[in-house]
């Protein structure tokens, strides 16, 4: 009978670093799993995303749920803003410059966020998204173009690019995509 514990108590102990060893290794990969996707723009201005999967749905999800902050530099001031965690809604980020000279960033169902002001100063906001200049939205991305192109979704408003779990894709490689809408 003593033995039969002794091997019950060595076998529980060599679960119980097992589970340990896993989890620490989880851990560390997912620690070591963020992703950044930054541009530079043609004022200087840098704009990042970055993205960490959730510990959760890391380790034992068959999908793939994100925490996501966005930084903005402006020539020395940077600034970090939080956004709204991934939980399988989010295809993108698209990213505009105003007629004003401010950046806008467009999350779709998350609506839009305003990343600096008309004078470049970085200040990350929740704003209304503006006015749509046409309800008929393509079905597809539009046209590559080597310069910043005319929205199609928003007046007063040039499409830079998008940010997405792949990285950011400039307006040189594709043109502007319909995301769904702000609920």
């Amino acid at each position: 009978m003593k033995r039969i514990l002794k091997w019950l108590a060595l076998i529980f102990a060599s679960l119980c670093v097992l589970v340990i060893g896993l989890f620490v290794f989880f851990l560390v990969s997912w620690w070591m799993s963020e992703r950044q996707a930054s541009v530079t723009l043609e004022d200087g201005t840098e704009v990042s995303l970055h993205i960490r999967p959730m510990l959760l749905t890391y380790m034992i999800g068959l999908h793939s749920d994100y925490h996501r902050r966005l930084s903005v530099n402006t020539g020395g001031l940077d600034y970090g803003h939080q956004l709204f965690a991934d939980t399988g809604w989010w295809r993108g980020s698209l990213l505009y410059r105003m007629a004003d000279g401010g950046l806008l960033l467009h999350e779709g169902q998350n609506g839009c966020f305003t990343l600096t002001d008309a004078h470049g100063k970085a200040r990350v906001r929740s704003a209304d998204c503006p006015v749509r200049t046409t309800d008929d939205a393509p079905d597809e991305c539009g046209e590559a173009s080597n310069r910043p192109a005319p929205s199609w979704q928003f007046d007063n408003a040039v499409y830079i690019g998008q940010f997405g779990e792949g990285g950011y894709i400039g307006h040189a490689q594709r043109g502007e995509c319909p995301i769904p809408d702000p609920l």
